[in-house]
């Protein structure tokens, strides 16, 4: 029970980097908008990369954790998804084909200076620790910082596990693509996906309920206590 407790706690903590809300004002789906762009209509083509850039942020922002890098990215992978458009078949859904672009070109991507120091869930979990503060700020008192924690701790977690497994924890976990979709877009066997999978929803769990007390009463740290007294956020690994 506490193993499943922890894998919830874990898609909703990690799964809550950002909250996208879509625009349902416009019926047209993204295979028709992307057929018209086809055919040359430029509000369609518009639509289509307004309807697809959170998505692609999203999945940046995890893979590489900072903001500049990631929109970097999703710029890039844009432009590589509309020039390619026309070569699109529609025999799969498009977000698929999107989601293919995208991780191609993020796993092509040179590490960042996060992905550089090399961050281990040993390593974090000594940092939370080391960077609690006294106990004394409410959480009421501070709940944009507190967020904003979450975030960082969020982030700086998905850094523990390594490129494959990441991108792994990301569509399997976070974007709760099917095992087959999934191992189709990183062009590896299901088995091998389930596996990868596997280990990195064990190594997540593991260290949230070691650490984090959102997941276990017993676990050191507390969001609010990693807030520097200052009120600037928290300045451990958490805030790149």
């Amino acid at each position: 029970a506490a193993t499943k407790l922890a894998r919830a706690s874990a898609k909703t903590i990690v799964g809550g980097i950002m909250k996208i809300i879509a625009d349902e004002s416009n019926a047209m789906t993204i295979e028709d908008a992307a057929r018209a762009a086809i055919d040359g209509d430029r509000d369609a083509l518009e639509t289509l990369v307004r309807a697809l850039q959170a998505d692609i942020y999203g999945l940046a922002l995890r893979m590489l954790w900072n903001q500049e890098d990631a929109e970097d990215a999703t710029q890039d992978i844009l432009v590589r998804v509309v020039t390619h458009l026309s070569q699109f078949t529609f025999q799969s859904q498009l977000k698929t084909w999107v989601y293919r672009i995208a991780v191609n070109y993020i796993l092509d991507t040179r590490k960042s200076a996060i992905e550089k120091l090399r961050l281990s869930f040993d390593r974090f979990g000594e940092d939370l620790v080391a960077g609690l503060k006294d106990d004394s700020a409410t959480e009421s008192d501070q709940l944009i910082l507190i967020e904003e924690v979450k975030v960082g701790c969020s982030l700086a977690m998905l850094q523990c596990l390594d490129r494959p497994h990441r991108m792994v924890y990301i569509l399997g976990e976070l974007l709760d693509l099917s095992g087959p979709e999934a191992a189709d877009i990183l062009n590896i066997s299901p088995d091998l996906f389930r596996k990868r999978l596997q280990i990195a929803r064990q190594a997540v769990v593991t260290f949230l309920k070691d650490h984090c007390g959102l997941v276990s009463d017993v676990a050191p740290c507390r969001c609010h206590r990693r807030i520097a007294p200052s009120g600037e956020g928290d300045a451990g690994i958490t805030h790149p």
